[in-house]
């Protein structure tokens, strides 16, 4: 039997991305980001974000308190999907977060301040640091907020990849397994992520898998 994710409850528990297992599943590959339009149908006004650091870590203008992250996973297939919830905590007010996300496809994204939902838009940018590759997603909000909390909510897919980084399978025999490696900077491929090892937060995980197939 394959050794792979199934479905399970939720356990939260907080530890840097690095030392996260995750394991994900199908979609149409894709290395696109979507841009998702204002409530009224029309774009979100862009918002001039600060450059990428020449160190490649984040803008201090953020950091997440929490992420609910459920991901359905098929590692027969070359892609999973995932949708995550962060909640963000805005030291200084702001119309951006940065994140990390490496080689992701953005299906949906989602601002709530205050009780309010606004589709907001999603841009990926190389950093100094990335070879040349996106390494970085820039949320820009359609508003000024903060300081205070925000959360936003991204749908997505990712590849399972054939090296040995991110979310990635291996064959062996008739059989596909699902492992991951996050190590040093590597969770960006698999979800959308603050991913430095200063931020310890906690987790809602959920993987879902084909019946009869198990997750470690």
């Amino acid at each position: 039997m394959s050794l792979i994710p199934h479905s399970s409850p939720r356990r939260r528990k907080s530890f840097p991305l690095a030392a996260l297992l995750l394991l994900a599943a199908s979609c149409k590959p894709s290395r696109d980001v979507t841009v998702a339009p204002g409530d009224d149908g029309s774009r979100t006004k862009s918002v001039e974000a600060p450059a990428s650091r020449e160190d490649g870590r984040l803008p201090r203008n953020a950091r997440p308190t929490r992420y609910a992250l459920a991901i359905v996973l098929d590692p027969a297939k070359e892609r999973f999907t995932g949708d995550v919830t962060i909640d963000v905590e805005l030291l200084e007010k702001t119309s951006y977060v940065v994140l990390h996300g490496r080689q992701l496809s953005v299906l949906r994204a989602e601002a709530t301040v205050g009780g309010a939902t606004t589709n907001v838009t999603v841009e990926p940018r190389p950093t100094p640091v990335g070879n040349g590759d996106d390494e970085e997603l820039v949320v820009r909000l359609p508003a000024e907020q903060g300081p205070g909390p925000l959360r936003l909510h991204l749908a997505y897919s990712a590849a399972l990849g054939d090296g040995l980084t991110g979310a990635f399978r291996v064959k062996d025999g008739d059989d596909w397994y699902a492992f991951t490696q996050f190590e040093p900077m590597d969770a960006r491929r698999a979800m959308p992520c603050f991913d430095e090892p200063e931020f310890k937060t906690p987790f809602d995980l959920k993987i879902t898998v084909p019946k009869g197939q198990i997750a470690i």
